[in-house]
């Protein structure tokens, strides 16, 4: 028998695939009594190599705001599931992503997020983390 994973890690970006993601990770946390860990990476604007300082604290409350946004979706349709979720300032969502579930057994994302093309298979966050991640990967469609 398969021992269920410690926690499932979910890259939340309010993407419509991520929302997918999240919804799949849903399921298995009901199947399996996991706890759901819900990571946003975010970074601050950049041009010519210099940060706009001034725009983090507005960043950072819309990453906040979307962990919330996904954390009411998750309490209003499975509130036996066990949920957390962070923010963290990152320059790399995908390395965010494989370092928070460096003890864990799975990592949920979606195929891509806003920032990639529309005819793209696979985004580069995604690509990473499968190609990156010292866990199974999920990536959901």
């Amino acid at each position: 028998m398969q021992q269920s994973p410690r926690r499932i890690v979910v890259g939340i970006d309010g993407s419509p695939p991520s929302e997918r993601a999240l919804d799949w990770a849903i399921g298995e946390a009901q199947r399996t009594g996991t706890q759901l860990f819900l990571l946003t990476a975010w970074r601050s604007p950049t041009a010519f190599g210099h940060t706009f300082a001034s725009t983090q604290p507005q960043v950072h409350q819309l990453a906040q705001e979307g962990i919330d946004k996904a954390t009411a979706h998750i309490h209003a349709i499975a509130p036996d599931v066990e949920v957390r979720g962070e923010t963290v300032e990152h320059q790399s969502a995908a390395a965010a992503l494989t370092d928070a579930a460096a003890e864990d057994d799975l990592l949920v994302v979606g195929r891509r997020g806003h920032g990639s093309f529309d005819d793209m298979h696979v985004g580069s966050v995604s690509e990473h983390c499968v190609r990156q991640a010292r866990c199974s990967v999920v990536v959901v469609r």
